[in-house]
């Protein structure tokens, strides 16, 4: 069998008059004591695609084709001590998982039908009879096996200004409108700040000498592959025009203060660099800004790519653990 692209179009929410986005967290418990590599975001990876292929089939065979944009993103576990993982990253070694203590995994959705999908592998509408044990759905990391004990998400409504958290749910349409209300930028500077969780990288393909990465979180790296993704997987008449985009980004926007570390994990054993921490950019003033899509001005449609970050990742191998970011809700303004 030939290998297509991905079709964007089959999966995609143009037909609904709201298009959802879903970050969601699960809890996990592990069945017996084990060990998993510090950057289980491949594992992870896997995991989700055999629970949608035992719904969805043929959905899973085309989120498996190779480079086609993907409409999710999936975590490492998160263990309850994080230094701990920074520690084993380094000294590339695997980390004890105990069932008496609590690990989650993070997933995000940018199509509505991987969701539903999703759901109906997790809930499959089965009632348990009272008196009985809930046979809980069990997910597979490495040699590791563990019960999922809680799919967690929380309304937009509860996500309030002062505590973002690492789940949610919202659409498309409303991250444009909510960007539409925000300032257009002609008068005064904003500032956009966004955290880097897991290790995040740049890469410009493959060269003669091995891979070129960057490592930094330069505003036409961060917005601009972020602006490839929402054009992937949002509702076409919200489409951006990346060219004009670009072009803001040159002349207005600059990282302001930032404080970040690089980090070392390891696909199959094979080292990538990456970096972690928060990142804040200025937005300066422009005059007679024309919207550039989605009827935003190129700094509404900055803003709104920071919220989008929540869920797309930013950078490269988002689908493996890389690049879990969100907003800094509000933007620090003294310093990072």
């Amino acid at each position: 069998m030939s290998t297509v692209p991905l079709p964007h179009d089959r999966f995609r929410g143009t037909d609904t008059p709201h298009a959802h986005l879903f970050a969601l967290m699960l809890k996990l418990r592990p069945v017996t004591n084990g060990e998993v590599w510090p950057n289980a975001g491949q594992l992870a990876h896997g995991a989700l695609l055999r629970w949608l292929a035992e719904v969805q089939p043929e959905m899973a065979e085309h989120l498996h084709t190779p480079n086609g944009e993907r409409p999710f993103t999936c975590s490492s576990l998160w263990f309850p001590n994080e230094r701990m993982v920074t520690q084993a990253q380094q000294e590339n070694r695997r980390l004890p998982v105990l069932p008496d203590l609590t690990y989650w995994l993070r997933l995000t959705m940018l199509d509505e039908q991987v969701f539903r999908t999703f759901v109906r592998r997790f809930m499959p509408g089965q009632v348990t009879p009272v008196g009985e044990a809930l046979a809980l759905p069990q997910l597979r990391l490495g040699r590791v096996q563990f019960d999922v004990q809680e799919l967690r998400v929380i309304a937009p409504e509860a996500q309030t200004a002062h505590a973002v958290s690492w789940c949610g749910y919202t659409t498309y349409q409303a991250l444009a409108r909510e960007a539409r209300a925000m300032p257009a930028g002609e008068a005064a500077e904003h500032v956009v700040g966004l955290e880097f969780r897991s290790p995040t990288a740049f890469s410009d393909g493959q060269q003669v000498w091995g891979k070129r990465m960057h490592l930094f979180p330069a505003p036409d790296r961060v917005f601009l592959r972020l602006a490839h993704v929402w054009n992937a997987w949002a509702p076409q008449d919200l489409a951006l025009d990346v060219g004009a985009l670009r072009a803001y980004l040159d002349a207005y926007v600059v990282p302001s203060h930032y404080a970040l570390e690089t980090r070392v994990i390891r696909f199959d054993r094979h080292p990538q660099v990456g970096f972690v921490g928060r990142c804040h950019y200025t937005l300066f003033p422009q005059a007679a800004a024309a919207p550039i899509g989605a009827d935003l001005t190129p700094a509404q449609a900055v803003q709104m790519l920071a919220r989008f970050a929540f869920y797309a990742g930013v950078g490269q191998k988002t689908t493996m653990g890389m690049g879990q970011a969100r907003p800094l809700v509000p933007p620090c303004k003294g310093g990072a």
